[in-house]
């Protein structure tokens, strides 16, 4: 990248900022992503898994043999690893030639359940065992066509939340309860514009989505006088990815 094209890069990064937090739901006149080059900086889709650092823009070669460009917010680069770019890639319906645009995250909002007058969280040496953090829904929002904008015509919004799976067998139901309930919710109003592909993009629609994740964690708690141990399973509810698809179609 030039140190021309790097500091236009920058000065919008800052204008993005100053935007998003004076005037939540407008988009500007030419976004992050539109303005990142586009590298040959191939990663190895097997690789790929395993890489806790991504480079902003790269790459890479599906298990289908497809090529994919990907590009991620350098805000958030620190908030994505290479096994939640895999998976997007792998669940997405791609062409070759393809780009993927990670654009933000959104993390669990706490829904407090009332907390019992005790905490039996010590008395029963309640344990808690996080499994990995997976996807659980892919929602998708609108698309729009090169050079042009689209609104929604109502809200758009969509909730996961957390909750037991199967029967629940713990001698404090209400301790675990408050401290995991929680729901992930992202919200799109008639004020946000969507923008297509610009003109001088060799794409020409742009399909945005929302991905889902949760996380399942294994609650154990034991009797201090019979030392017999009673397990259940809560689905927490994690975080969201807004993303965006662009393709040349036809």
């Amino acid at each position: 990248m030039t140190r021309k094209n790097s500091y236009k890069l920058a000065m919008t990064m800052l204008c993005v900022m100053l935007a998003v937090s004076l005037f939540p739901g407008v988009a500007l006149a030419e976004t992050e992503a539109d303005l990142a080059v586009e590298k040959d900086n191939i990663v190895g889709f097997q690789a790929l898994s395993e890489m806790q650092t991504l480079p902003v823009d790269f790459t890479t070669v599906d298990e289908d043999g497809k090529k994919v460009v990907v590009h991620v917010n350098p805000i958030i680069l620190a908030e994505v690893d290479g096994d939640m770019v895999a998976e997007l890639i792998e669940s997405s319906d791609l062409n070759a030639g393809d780009r993927i645009n990670i654009n933000n995250i959104g993390y669990c909002e706490r829904r407090y359940a009332p907390m019992p007058a005790v905490d039996f969280d010590n008395y029963y040496n309640t344990t808690y065992i996080y499994d990995v953090v997976r996807e659980t829904h892919n929602k998708f929002v609108i698309s729009v066509a090169k050079g042009s904008t689209k609104t929604l015509e109502s809200t758009w919004t969509y909730t996961i939340s957390g909750g037991f799976e199967g029967t629940v067998s713990l001698y404090d139901v209400a301790s675990v309860t408050a401290k995991l309930a929680g729901a992930v919710t992202c919200t799109y109003k008639t004020t946000y514009v969507f923008k297509g592909p610009p003109e001088s993009s060799k794409y020409n629609s742009r399909e945005y989505r929302v991905k889902y994740y949760k996380q399942r964690v294994k609650v154990t708690q034991t009797d201090p006088v019979t030392s017999f141990k009673r397990t259940s399973t809560y689905d927490k509810a994690v975080k969201y990815a807004d993303y965006f698809i662009d393709s040349k179609i036809g």
